[in-house]
């Protein structure tokens, strides 16, 4: 499992740019904590 912090950001268009990038280019096949 993958844990990724992204609790220094409160900007929601970084936030959804992190989570974006996550899905598309990180393994599928592996477990992710987007905290």
């Amino acid at each position: 499992m993958l844990y990724i912090d992204n609790s220094i950001s409160t900007d929601p268009h970084f936030n959804l740019a992190v989570e974006e990038y996550v899905l598309k280019n990180l393994n599928s096949r592996e477990e992710y904590l987007l905290l």
